[in-house]
């Protein structure tokens, strides 16, 4: 039997998100110079919006209020599957590097996907 969520921290789709916040400042730090205030910057700032908005979400008591926030974090990945496409072709990230971003992003947005319908399933109790 799963483990009941007490805090964001136990949330599957919380804890694959930071691991491809962690993965995207591992990677960007080998982005050229110029790219610190541009893509760089960008790619950051959407990773971390993930797992915030998830976190935020968690800790809304409104159902409604809730789902929004995680809607705010899947558009937040969607932003960033855009930016590692740039980055890719940029020639930015390796094809290991992009592939291992696209993995990360897939189970992230599925784990997301289930988390907002459980929360969904919740407003028709």
């Amino acid at each position: 039997m799963a483990s009941a969520v007490k805090t964001f921290f136990d949330l599957d789709a919380w804890q694959k998100g930071r691991e491809v916040a962690l993965i995207v400042y591992e990677k960007t730090k080998l982005f050229p110079q110029e790219e610190r205030f541009g893509l760089t910057s960008q790619m950051r700032r959407a990773s971390v919006s993930v797992v915030a908005n998830i976190a935020e979400g968690f800790g809304r008591v409104s159902i409604k209020e809730k789902i929004n926030f995680y809607n705010q974090a899947h558009g937040s990945l969607t932003e960033l599957q855009s930016h590692a496409c740039i980055a890719a072709d940029l020639g930015y990230l390796s094809k290991e590097d992009r592939a291992m971003l696209v993995i990360g992003m897939h189970d992230s947005e599925s784990l997301l996907h289930g988390l907002i319908r459980s929360t969904k399933r919740r407003l028709m109790d």
